[in-house]
Parts: structure tokens; C-alpha cells; sequence
């Protein structure tokens, strides 16, 4: 018995080394391949490829590159426990990925996800970013907490997201505070203020725009946008009488200057007493939103408000969310943020055919969960520190 281990060891030994004779491209390329559980694995075959997969930022970019939507899983919707899932087609087993940090924090709230990094909010804090994390590699920072003070009014709209022209990672909040009484808009004013990866505060940049005043005041507790082309995007509405009327509040982080992208004409008007009923979020490379009346709504060509295109309008998906597309390109996989689980969605069929059930038993359903569409990286914190300091981030 011992022989035969000594033997199986030595075959381990000699594959990793001849893994480590090829070209570091190769190797590289090899790595980008396999799924992110395997490359978990595989930092502990030895240092050579500890240090790759680590502290290379090529692999890190490569890998990036390639890597598909994955979703994440929080157990409770302030808990600092997920679980990565890996998962590419509707029969297929999902592979999970377990991930605890050690946070002290246990009232955490996922806020964006950008390149593979998470910004966490403290719902204790007005839901303020307090935190970014890599749920892969277990790296997490403290954002500066200097700035928040006793005159807030209501909760922290945030955004997180990546500039490919300066090559820097940022962080932008609307924090409404209080000041002297004035006529115009009560005695509220909408900050806002930028964080900058390597920085070592917040900096202000601008109050929210004018004329558009109102609709920067009217965003659901605990909003949360999304990251697509550059820019970080949030839902927001404008009072008209008994209705409101929604609108999406983009935030360039190159230029750091807001705007305002119109929906589809029949997404805007509505009566309701509800806050949360449109979500916003990423399909592909398009931007999507989904609400309870209308339906999913995909917008085909970025920023052309005539492009936005229904898929679906059936109740069937009221408490589904888009997660991403599955391996065919066609079905579109939904997840629940209740217990009735997953199914996927083929815009190309009528119903009843265009809807089906994905059984992930390894995915839990007891208590409070939030799933969360994720791409993984491999992207480290110490690194993109270090290079910061040495000068602009180049990938």
C-alpha cells in the first residue's frame, strides 16, 4: 500500500513538472481554461503555480477575459457566507465554491459586483459602502469611513465600477444631508462624493444635476444598479401626480458626469404603491430591466432608447430575476429570491414551452438567501495597490 502511494506520488510530481516546462503563455492559457474550482486547487499543487495564479497579472486579465456570469448565493441578506456556483446549462450539476471572510461585520449587503470584486454596504450605516472584496481569492479592503456624519437624510445610493481609460476603480455615493432651511427643495441637498482604489479619502465632486433634481430623490431603500460599458447605472422615478414615472440615472466613472437614459415608452408611466418592482441589470452586453407588469425589457444598442426590446411578458417570471444566458446562447437562466428555485427562459418559444425548471439541489433554499450574478477573477488587491502607487493601472 505504501509503494503504490509513493508511486501515485511520484506521477503527481512528474505531471506538474512537465506542466511547468511549457511556455508561461501556455500555462497560462491552460490555466484560463479550467474551471475556477479546478485553478483553486490547483494553487496548491505547488508555488510555481501558486505564484501564476496569485500574483500574474496576465493570467488575471486572461482569466477575466474568459470567464462566463457565475452566480453567487448569501446565505441571509446581511451574512458574510457565499457560495460560488458554477454553472453553464440546464442539466448540468452546478459546481459550489464555499467562501467565508473573516468580517466582523455580519450585517453586510451586496451592492455592485465589477470585474470580479464585490462593494459591501453596512445596512446599519444607511446601506454606505464600507468594504470591496474578491470572494475568490478571500481579499477584502476598508473603504475610508471619514465623511459620514450625523446630518444624513435617508439612505446611500452607491455605485462601483472601473475606468478602462485611467485604468482606476472607483466608488461613487449620493449621500443626502441636511442644511439650512431653504425654500427650493426643503432643507435636504444631494452630495456627491468619489472614491478612487489607492485613495486615501473621499473627495466631492458635484450635487446632483439641477433639472433633474427630483429624480435624484426618489430612489428605493437600499438601491442597487449596475455596472455595464464604463458606466455605473441605477432605476429612479419622477412623481407625476398619482403615477411615476421611471427613468435610468447613469455615472460615467471616466468623466465622473451623470445622465439620464430614457426606457422603453410603455416601462415609464405607472401607479403603484410598491418601490422595488424595477430592477435593472446586465444580460450579455446589454442592459435589461425587469418589472412585475411589464415584463423583461432588453435594450439591444446601448443608449438608443428605441432599441429596448420585450422578451417576455408572461407573470410567469414576476419572481424571477435574469441571471444570464445559458450555454446555448438562446435560454435565458432566472433565478428566485424566494424558495422556488431557478428555471430557464427561451424568448424564441410561446408558452407554455418557453419556460422550464433548472433543479440545482445543491443550491440552498432555507431562510433568507440573495443570489447574485458574479463574474469571478482572480484579480488581488495587493497588487492593484501596488501598482497604483507605481502609477496608472495597466492591464
Amino acid at each position: 500500500m505504501a509503494r503504490k502511494w509513493r508511486r501515485n506520488r511520484k506521477r503527481k510530481r512528474k505531471s506538474s513538472s512537465d506542466l511547468l516546462d511549457l511556455p508561461l503563455d501556455i500555462i497560462i492559457d491552460i490555466l484560463c481554461r479550467l474551471p475556477v474550482k479546478s485553478i483553486i486547487q490547483c494553487r496548491r499543487v505547488c508555488k510555481t503555480l501558486r505564484t501564476i495564479i496569485t500574483s500574474n497579472p496576465q493570467f488575471a486579465e486572461n482569466h477575466l477575459s474568459r470567464s462566463p456570469v457565475q452566480f453567487l448565493h448569501q446565505s441571509g441578506s446581511f451574512s458574510r457566507t457565499f457560495q460560488l456556483f458554477e454553472f453553464q446549462h440546464e442539466n448540468d450539476a452546478a459546481f459550489s465554491i464555499p467562501i467565508k471572510f473573516n468580517i466582523k461585520r455580519s450585517n453586510l449587503f451586496v451592492l455592485s459586483s465589477c470585474d470580479g470584486f464585490l462593494c459591501l454596504g453596512d445596512r446599519s450605516r444607511f446601506y454606505n459602502p464600507v468594504k470591496m472584496c474578491n470572494p475568490v481569492t478571500g481579499e477584502y479592503i476598508n473603504l475610508p469611513e471619514k465623511g459620514l456624519d450625523k446630518r444624513i437624510e435617508g439612505v446611500v445610493v452607491s455605485g462601483f465600477g472601473y475606468s478602462s481609460i485611467s485604468k482606476q476603480y472607483k466608488v461613487v455615493r449620493w449621500v443626502r444631508r441636511k442644511i439650512a432651511a431653504r425654500e427650493e427643495h426643503d432643507n435636504v441637498a444631494v452630495v456627491t462624493e468619489l472614491y478612487t482604489l489607492g485613495d486615501e479619502s473621499w473627495r466631492r465632486i458635484s450635487d446632483a444635476p439641477k433639472f433633474e433634481y427630483d429624480i435624484f430623490m426618489n430612489f428605493p431603500s437600499s438601491a442597487n444598479g449596475v455596472f455595464l460599458n464604463g458606466l455605473f447605472h441605477w432605476i429612479s422615478y419622477r412623481k407625476c401626480g398619482s403615477y411615476r414615472s421611471y427613468y435610468m440615472v447613469s455615472f460615467d466613472f471616466e468623466s465622473e458626469k451623470f445622465n439620464v437614459v430614457l426606457l422603453a415608452p410603455s416601462c415609464r408611466p405607472k401607479f403603484t404603491a410598491m418601490l422595488n418592482e424595477v430592477v435593472v441589470g446586465v444580460l450579455g452586453v446589454c442592459l435589461f430591466i425587469n418589472d412585475s407588469e411589464f415584463g423583461l425589457w432588453v435594450m439591444k444598442d446601448y443608449g438608443v432608447q428605441e432599441s429596448w426590446t420585450r422578451l417576455s411578458c408572461s407573470s410567469h417570471n414576476m419572481h424571477f430575476l435574469p441571471i444570464k444566458y445559458l450555454r446555448d446562447g438562446k435560454k435565458i437562466m432566472l433565478g428566485s429570491y424566494t424558495k422556488m428555485g431557478f428555471r430557464w427562459y427561451d424568448p424564441t418559444k410561446a408558452p407554455p414551452d418557453c419556460f422550464g425548471t433548472i433543479n440545482l439541489p445543491a443550491v440552498p433554499r432555507r431562510g433568507l438567501f440573495k443570489i447574485i450574478a458574479h463574474i469571478p477573477s482572480f484579480f488581488s488587491f495587493k497588487d492593484l495597490m501596488k501598482q497604483r502607487q507605481q502609477g496608472p493601472l495597466t492591464f
